[in-house]
Parts: C-alpha cells; sequence; structure tokens
C-alpha cells in the first residue's frame, strides 16, 4: 500500500515534468561546478554526481513535508532537489 502511494504519486504528468526538470538543473550545476574545477577556480576535490540526477529527484518527489533528509556524499544533487537555489547558495563550499 505504501509503495502503491509513492508509485501514484509521481504518475501525473506535472510530478515527472518536476522530476525531469530537477534532474535537468542538477545536471547542468554538475556541468558548471566541473568546468570552474578544470579551470582551477574550485580548489580540493570535487565528487561530482553526473549520471546519479534520478536519485535526488525522485527522493524528492516522494518525501513529505515531514519527512527529514539526510545527505552525506555527493550531496549538491540533494540540496538542488530540494529547492536550494543554486544561485545564491553555497553548496559547494565544501569542495
Amino acid at each position: 500500500q505504501e509503495l502503491k502511494r509513492h508509485t501514484t504519486e509521481i504518475e501525473g504528468k506535472d510530478s515527472l515534468l518536476s522530476i525531469y526538470k530537477s534532474m535537468q538543473l542538477s545536471r547542468q550545476f554538475e556541468n558548471a561546478c566541473n568546468q570552474q574545477y578544470m579551470q582551477g577556480k574550485i580548489k580540493g576535490f570535487m565528487h561530482l554526481d553526473n549520471g546519479q540526477e534520478s536519485i535526488p529527484a525522485l527522493i524528492n518527489a516522494v518525501l513529505k513535508k515531514t519527512d527529514k533528509k539526510y545527505s552525506y556524499y555527493r550531496e549538491h544533487c540533494h540540496a538542488l532537489a530540494s529547492g536550494v537555489d543554486p544561485g545564491k547558495s553555497k553548496c559547494v563550499k565544501e569542495c
């Protein structure tokens, strides 16, 4: 029954479009980070999440407002999927 609820939540056109937009934003953000890293503008290590965009997008689609999400590794896309503004945040600060 719980699985059916989650499946129903992500079947609608608006929900699928939102998931797709989240995935696109994550890919574009990670590509921009990679460019900055390759130019030497981001120091330290860079752990990119390219190819994993669907995971944070789908997790965010099924979470309830009262749920808490903890990310421990490659968390940039999770932050973006949760609504963090990529232009105003410091979500790359750990790099």
